[in-house]
């Protein structure tokens, strides 16, 4: 990826008063239940005229369709987290953390390619908003043109996610589960994110780590499990999860990956006393999953909640910042989707975060 931009010298002050107005303009909770409440998606449009995503909601027209609002409401997270990121020296983090937006696409092309979707049908659903400020659209471009998904990855090969997309490809090949992209691009992006960590001066360090490790545990507790389900030996474990950074005792990954199958990696998460909540034994690896990554999700959340008293951490804030807004973007992506979908409106809010 060409370095994103050329940062604006500004103050520590400017970026932590930049994420505090940013955070004053997300919206509130009674108003998403509102959301909830709504007819269809016409209304719910209608009644977003008024707020941040007013621009964005202006370049598309009826009839409306989940998956269209949900990618032009997501373009005002990828916008913002663009700009914030010109206000950061080292933007190292940032710039990895960005990169999930990337990999977002590139995860929908790839297991859609897998399950023989075309170049017609792909297009429909992902928005390359993310890739064009970044002179990366060509990239997609070439995986979404491609006849055959070993075509992608050998047009990914030479890019920078072209270790990951190969390594994905090698064990699709042998456990059909096209989930396995979704786990090799976000280890890739875990790592990128680790090291742009590392480039962070002083205090800040130790913060954004803090607020941080919910992501990068929810990805190695699950991306365990998963191994697990698909059979992998102990050595391609400590590969896919292994080698990233993370405050979760080693003792503890150790265990999990040694274990003899997923039932015995699920029977030991439940006696961890933050997660046991999370797990249940009887349950489907799928809900078990989901059940994780909502905890880790949430976690990480609250935590972004708290930067905002830390005073003298610009960094931290626009993190921060990018993770409350993205909770926003998912949680109006969800309403949408219950509207189209004629869910009841407690059953709605029952699926936001």
């Amino acid at each position: 990826m060409k370095p994103l931009s050329r940062a604006i010298r500004v103050t520590g002050s400017y970026t932590i008063a930049k994420g505090f107005g940013e955070k004053g303009k997300l919206l509130k909770r009674q108003f998403l239940e509102e959301l909830a409440d709504l007819k269809d998606l016409a209304e719910f449009v209608n009644a977003l005229r008024n707020t941040t995503y007013s621009e964005y909601l202006a370049t598309i027209a009826p009839p409306f369709d989940p998956v269209r609002l949900g990618n032009v409401i997501r373009r005002a997270l990828i916008e913002l987290h663009y700009r914030l990121r010109l206000l950061i020296q080292p933007p190292s983090l940032l710039d990895a953390m960005y990169l999930r937006y990337v990999g977002r696409n590139l995860k929908t092309v790839l297991r859609g390619l897998a399950i023989k979707m075309g170049y017609q049908q792909l297009s429909e659903i992902i928005d390359l908003r993310a890739e064009e400020l970044v002179g990366m659209r060509d990239v997609v471009i070439k995986a979404l043109s491609s006849e055959s998904l070993s075509e992608a990855i050998e047009s990914l090969s030479r890019t920078m996610f072209g270790k990951a997309v190969t390594s994905a490809y090698q064990l699709y090949e042998r456990i059909k589960d096209p989930v396995v992209f979704d786990v090799e691009i976000d280890r890739y992006v875990m790592n990128e994110m680790g090291r742009g960590l590392k480039e962070v001066k002083g205090g800040e360090r130790k913060l954004l780590t803090h607020l941080l490790q919910p992501m990068v545990d929810g990805f190695i507790i699950t991306g365990i499990l998963r191994a697990k389900l698909w059979g992998l030996q102990i050595s391609e474990i400590n590969r896919l999860v292994g080698e990233i950074e993370t405050t979760l005792p080693r003792t503890l990954i150790k265990s999990l990956i040694d274990a003899n199958t997923y039932d015995d990696t699920v029977s030991m998460l439940s006696n961890v006393r933050r997660l046991r909540d999370s797990v249940s034994v009887s349950g489907s690896p799928e809900s078990v999953i989901k059940s994780l990554e909502s905890t880790f999700r949430n976690l990480m959340i609250e935590r972004a909640e708290r930067s905002y008293l830390r005073l003298g951490a610009p960094q931290t804030v626009a993190v921060a910042t990018v993770i409350l807004k993205e909770r926003e973007v998912n949680n109006l992506s969800v309403i949408a989707t219950g509207l189209s979908e004629r869910l009841p409106p407690n059953v709605i809010i029952e699926k936001l975060t």
